[in-house]
């Protein structure tokens, strides 16, 4: 059985334990990138896509800790399943790892 998520977002602790903030939630307002269109790529991302930004910052410079934190956050924008939201920004981050390889390569 599937269970959507219950407990608001600033009662739940963030990736390293520590409080959610409102700034944290708010740094998800004005995304330029598509998030589900970018994880539902087959192919690989294009370098151009890491200058899109989300969460407040271009996709290139997202740390694992910005992935942890926004598989607890988004689910409450939305109100999705944690599990597909989990499965999103995995493979997100997938894709934008690849794409900053392919650029750090081809800066060499």
């Amino acid at each position: 059985m599937r269970r959507r998520v219950r407990t608001p977002w600033w009662e739940r602790p963030g990736p390293d334990g520590k409080e959610i903030t409102k700034e944290d939630y708010k740094a998800l307002a004005g995304a330029t990138a598509s998030i589900q269109r970018l994880a539902r790529f087959d192919d690989a991302m294009s370098v151009r896509n890491l200058d899109l930004t989300y969460y407040s910052k271009p996709l290139h410079a997202l740390t694992e800790y910005d992935f942890a934190l926004l598989k607890n956050l988004r689910p409450f924008c939305e109100d999705t399943l944690v599990a597909i939201e989990a499965a999103i920004f995995d493979k997100l981050e997938q894709k934008i790892v690849e794409a900053r390889e392919t650029r750090e390569k081809a800066i060499q």
